[in-house]
């Protein structure tokens, strides 16, 4: 989720003011209701607030998923696994195990590979037909989430995830 943007429906001049008073225009459909969200006040802190909310239900979600039976999400060792894994939905980078302590300032100079890009695709699948997005969690989530993340289930000790369709 985009803090940025976020912060540009408090800010005037940016071409973003107010239009968080469209989010719930659509599905008012008594006048009573468009009047009430028509009166919504954008609190100054509601880009940390969402992001937070967004952070904690999203690793929710993925806890969740990995206590199923039915392996919604699967390990991958390497970049060449997730090329042959089956029913790939999207892959989720999780960063190496970041070491608690003095060396977490070091924790870039450990990483073995470059993480991948905002709007990062891979190709996967016999000639690479399929493409499926891979999302760096260590910058959606934040370092904080993916450690707890980790404590919380096995799985997410793991470098690369892939979520099955």
């Amino acid at each position: 989720m985009r803090q940025p943007l976020l912060q540009s429906f408090f800010k005037k001049g940016t071409g973003f003011t107010g239009v968080y008073k469209k989010f719930g225009l659509m599905q008012a459909k008594s006048i009573a209701r468009r009047h009430v969200v028509l009166r919504a006040v954008w609190r100054s802190d509601m880009d940390t607030f969402l992001l937070e909310l967004t952070r904690r239900r999203t690793a929710e979600l993925l806890i969740h998923l990995c206590t199923k039976d039915r392996k919604y999400i699967r390990a991958c060792e390497s970049w060449e696994r997730v090329e042959h894994s089956a029913q790939v939905g999207c892959v989720l980078w999780m960063g190496q195990k970041i070491a608690s302590g003095e060396e977490g300032i070091q924790e870039l100079e450990q990483e073995q590979e470059i993480p991948p890009g905002e709007f990062e695709i891979k190709r996967i699948g016999p000639g690479g037909r399929k493409a499926v997005p891979v999302f760096n969690l260590r910058t959606m989530m934040g370092k904080q989430w993916i450690e707890k993340m980790r404590e919380g289930n096995e799985m997410f000790r793991n470098q690369i995830l892939v979520v099955k369709t």
